[in-house]
């Protein structure tokens, strides 16, 4: 067993341990949301849903940015499941990586230079999203809580901003991926960020249901900014579906936009619950559907 192997085995059963140990002393939270949370599940199933279709379709317009004529969304909607599956048990979002390469270069004969270039393209103006959200949303906050409480955080947010849009240019040049954003592709990509964006404000409205179950005066701007925290924190992705990391973070870093970190971390782990148990059990689905017709 490599020793990169042995860290993630490790912080991953840590974390486990945590979240257990914290869920058991905020119980009067989940109690609490276990009175009100059946209307929120269905809403936030339905939302996930169209959250993973929209995946499915921008992962099919990159693909037709690559020259392929198929454009089977029920598949990619699979494609899309399957690899948020493997994402959830592997580290390093190894699993999730090679079963969107797999699928692809099975169904569609993607070569591993094209599946390099849509999977960083993608990731690219996903995160670039994120982050222009993030600080759009942390401005508006400010104007509703103490300036001098977000100063640091914005200028943060700005910072990785700059620098992460002033090395796209480098990024898309070293792996060769030019042609996805000439003017002939200009109007895929616009679709495909017009439905990132969509994606954002769904992301958003389940951290807002979510929310709403738990605290009465929540509001979507502070759900905004815990979606793109939540979707950048993907980033850094060392342990299987970054458990405890993401729960931890957001709830650390929820102390710089004045939410109780108890809430907020009540709120990211039943968002956690929520998506893992959509996965799962359309994950489910499409294993007994392949097996029955074998």
């Amino acid at each position: 067993m490599t020793p990169k192997k042995i860290i993630s085995i490790t912080i991953y059963i840590a974390s486990i341990v945590f979240i257990i140990l914290y869920t058991y002393s905020i119980k009067d939270h989940i109690t609490t949301l276990e009175k009100t949370n059946y209307k929120t599940i269905m809403i936030c199933f339905f939302l996930y849903y169209v959250f993973f279709f929209i995946n499915g379709f921008v992962l099919m317009k990159s693909i037709t940015l690559l020259k392929s004529d198929k454009k089977n969304k029920t598949l990619f909607f699979k494609i899309s499941i399957y690899s948020s599956f493997y994402n959830l048990i592997t580290p390093f979002k190894a699993g999730s990586i090679l079963a969107k390469w797999h699928l692809l270069k099975k169904y569609f004969c993607i070569s591993n230079k094209n599946f390099i270039s849509s999977f960083v393209y993608l990731n690219i103006i996903n995160y670039s999203i994120s982050l222009v959200a993030l600080n759009i949303s942390t401005i508006v906050l400010v104007q509703k809580y103490d300036i001098r409480t977000f100063l640091l955080f914005d200028i943060l947010v700005t910072a990785l901003s700059i620098i992460i849009l002033y090395h796209t240019k480098k990024i898309l040049t070293y792996i060769k991926i030019e042609n996805l954003l000439t003017k002939k592709n200009l109007k895929t990509t616009l679709k495909i960020t017009t439905s990132l964006l969509i994606q954002v404000g769904i992301g958003s409205l389940i951290i807002y249901y979510i929310f709403l179950s738990i605290e009465k005066d929540a509001n979507l701007t502070t759900s905004i900014v815990l979606f793109c925290l939540i979707n950048l924190s993907t980033f850094i992705a060392i342990i299987p579906g970054n458990i405890g990391f993401r729960e931890i973070g957001l709830g650390a870093i929820s102390t710089f936009i004045n939410l109780d970190f108890n809430i907020v971390f009540t709120v990211v782990l039943v968002d956690r619950i929520i998506q893992t148990s959509f996965i799962f059990i359309l994950s489910l689905h499409y294993f007994i559907i392949e097996k029955t017709k074998n």
